[in-house]
């Protein structure tokens, strides 16, 4: 390596390792102000950058679109989708041919409660597929390979036709196939359910928060335990009707668990941090995190790119009150440097993270802003947003894939110690790098293309 290179990369390294709090957002595009709604990224096209699908009660009309991410810009494709009331939505690639689909349920404009998938043909265009997935509103989605068969499973919760608490997996047996496996999980409304591996088994487990039958505000743990089968955790933590997380941030190798909303007082507000203690229980602990709810959205994700997850949150809360939202960023400890953010919203609260402009940071959906994110102090021009060079998926878990606008002459990654982990070589505009046998954590891509261009992008390997 060339001694300039090797400068260079300390000092992209001195200032990930760097705890940089402060952070420019850019205000990129809008979208249209509403209510109750739900948003969430995907790749439909496979072209590196995340679009975005986003439902919302508006006026005149409520929204279901699909947005088409062209680079800090994004138009809605001409395809109509069905108005959902109290709606979940999710991406996820269901049949493995590189287009990330669409699941969303609701109520629709009959009042009627439904289960949609929608296939993506890669051209902006998106077939309904049938399915026998049970139609529930006021719940949430949340999309895993549970069983590592390379297939995507669902798992659902939320309220049937009759107003009866639901919930279900159903495992993928083959595109666009699903049988319900007749987990024993408890429903709930109002909450979030979200796929985590918290026992570093390789087999993602479930947590469910929300509100149940007879007002039961919880969140409950479930181990999988293989062959199809879930166990409810003898783990008691309170639920609320708002938000549920995973995140590591201690970075100690264990998943936590962060939980927000509104108790069942409907008064007070609850953000609650439950440390995983490695050994199949949690103790919750106390930290410096504001109370949010009435109701609450959540984005967890490192945004200040120093390794640590930081939090962005909006919704109900008595700190930073007429912003309606705040920016937690992570020390390693419960102790979190918050900040105030950009005006959120209670009716709306929705935070969605994705590095939607391929330059290595994570950017935001807040509210109904589309927000970009230019980077802490320090790091300004180390990670260029010209779109030149596009890595994905960004995070990964097997490989990733660099795509740049003139040819790749070659690829070197280097882990946060400066220590080469992977080349390669080629004079094409497209190049894959294999992950398998690197340990998750973030690692460094050192790009060189023909004409002398070099650029540096950061690499999450998730496993």
């Amino acid at each position: 390596m060339k001694y300039f290179t090797r400068c260079l990369l300390l000092a992209i390294l001195v200032c990930f390792s760097t705890n940089v709090s402060s952070q420019s957002f850019t205000i990129v595009d809008s979208l249209p102000e509403g209510a109750y709604g739900a948003a969430a990224w995907g790749d439909y096209d496979n072209d590196g950058f995340y679009d975005l699908v986003y439902i919302v009660q508006a006026t005149p009309d409520d929204i279901c679109n699909v947005y088409h991410n062209i680079g800090n810009a994004f138009t809605p494709v001409a395809q109509h989708f069905p108005h959902l009331f109290n709606p979940s939505v999710k991406w996820a690639d269901l049949n493995n041919d590189g287009f990330d689909d669409l699941v969303m349920n609701g109520a629709d404009s009959n009042l009627v409660n439904r289960t949609f998938i929608y296939q993506s043909i890669g051209n902006g265009t998106f077939t309904s597929m049938a399915n026998t997935i049970p139609g529930l509103t006021a719940g949430t989605l949340a999309i895993a390979d549970y069983n590592n068969d390379g297939l995507k499973d669902i798992a659902i919760t939320g309220m049937d036709s009759m107003g009866a608490h639901r919930a279900y997996i159903y495992k993928c047996t083959g595109p666009f196939t699903y049988a319900n496996i007749h987990a024993q999980v408890f429903g709930t409304h109002f909450g979030e359910m979200q796929w985590g591996d918290y026992n570093n088994d390789s087999l993602p487990d479930l947590v469910v928060n929300g509100i149940g039958d007879n007002n039961d505000f919880r969140t409950r743990v479930y181990r999988n335990m293989g062959a199809d089968s879930f166990l409810l955790q003898p783990i008691f933590m309170f639920g609320t009707g708002g938000t549920v997380d995973w995140l590591d941030y201690d970075n100690d190798g264990w998943l936590d668990i962060l939980v927000t909303g509104y108790d069942s007082t409907s008064v007070n507000n609850i953000t609650e941090l439950h440390h995983n203690n490695g050994n199949g229980t949690f103790t919750t602990v106390t930290s410096n995190l504001p109370l949010f709810g009435e109701p609450s959205g959540v984005a967890v994700a490192d945004f200040n790119m120093d390794s640590i997850a930081d939090i962005c949150f909006i919704g109900g809360a008595a700190i930073f009150p007429s912003n309606y939202s705040a920016m937690a960023f992570g020390s390693g400890t419960a102790t979190f440097n918050l900040q105030p953010f950009i005006a959120g919203g209670i009716l709306n609260a929705v935070a969605e993270a994705a590095d939607i402009d391929s330059d290595g940071d994570y950017d935001l959906l807040f509210n109904y802003r589309i927000l970009r994110n230019d980077g802490p102090v320090g790091l300004a021009g180390l990670f260029p947003g010209n779109n030149d060079v596009k890595v994905f998926p960004n995070p990964s878990q097997h490989q990733v894939h660099v795509k740049a606008t003139i040819p790749v002459l070659n690829v070197n990654m280097y882990d946060v110690n400066g220590s080469l982990v992977r080349s390669g070589s080629g004079f094409s505009n497209e190049l894959d790098m294999d992950l398998s046998g690197l340990g998750s954590g973030n690692y460094f891509l050192d790009v060189r293309m023909a004409g002398g261009q070099q650029v540096f992008r950061k690499v999450t390997l998730q496993k």
